[in-house]
């Protein structure tokens, strides 16, 4: 790649994420979307604008050097209040830093080839995103790891999308129907697990790597049926005691109700 190349490649994937954070910010402010859907707009949109990079660079090195100055470009925001956005949550988190280390550890690890890379960015974009949505608004059973709350419906969710997304893009990467399905299926399981297991918004680092590498353990069948049966069990694990707890939460709730109905009159 030329100097000129790579300054034009460098200079468009700048535009598009400004232009993208722009947009986030005309929702909130003209809009009045709340920060929590339009730092889902970002993460969505940002992940998509992602599938460019193996098009604009052949090399991780400039992937690198972005991620690094998009991370320092949210840090600062953050300090200073701005792109509320995407900072504006109302929890604890680092997604908005780890999410472009995560985009350029995936690149540098499957060299931003399919089905490997695009599958990552799928698991990051869209079965995150369907976890944090569907969790929050229907999420019932809930289960706590490593001080963080989610749900096994955003976990079901996100399990579900990226499942689908993957298949879809081991088809269009030329394996086999029946391939693929084990493809993205094996993809979805870990990542939902890995999701699960990531505190303060590291799932945007730890679910594309994670997804990558199975991309490549799973060459090896032995390996990843291993790995498939561990991070079912994992999410099982998960579920049941989110499960275990909700139930729990219901029974001691019910007497202190009970007890406190003749008080009222």
């Amino acid at each position: 790649m030329s100097d000129t190349s790579l300054v034009a490649a460098i200079a468009i994937t700048v535009a598009g994420y400004l232009v993208l954070f722009a947009g986030a910010e005309a929702l909130r402010r003209f809009i009045r979307m709340p920060g929590a859907t339009t730092r889902r707009v970002a993460h969505v949109g940002g992940g998509l604008l992602a599938l460019v990079l193996p098009v604009l660079f052949d090399s991780p090195l400039p992937v690198w050097g972005l991620a690094i100055g998009f991370v320092v470009l949210m840090w600062t925001t953050r300090l200073l209040g701005l792109l509320g956005s995407i900072h504006d949550v109302g929890r604890r988190t680092w997604g908005a830093e780890t999410f472009p280390i995560g985009i350029a550890a995936a690149f540098a690890l499957s060299g931003g080839e399919a089905p490997a890379f695009p599958a990552a960015i799928a698991a990051l974009a869209l079965g995150d995103a369907a976890a944090d949505m569907l969790g929050s608004r229907i999420g019932r059973y809930r289960y706590r790891t490593f001080g963080d709350w989610r749900s096994a419906e955003g976990s079901l969710a996100m399990l579900v999308v990226t499942s689908v997304s993957a298949s879809v893009i081991g088809i269009a990467a030329g394996a086999a129907p029946l391939d693929s399905l084990g493809f993205g299926l094996s993809v979805a399981i870990v990542a939902s697990a890995t999701e699960s297991l990531s505190p303060r918004g590291t799932d945007n680092l730890t679910v594309p790597v994670a997804v990558v590498l199975v991309g490549e353990m799973l060459a090896d069948p032995l390996v990843g049926a291993v790995l498939l049966l561990a991070c079912v069990a994992c999410l099982a694990f998960l579920s049941w005691t989110g499960i275990a707890r909700a139930t729990r939460l219901a029974r001691r709730a019910a007497p202190a109700v009970i007890e406190l109905g003749p008080d009222d009159g």
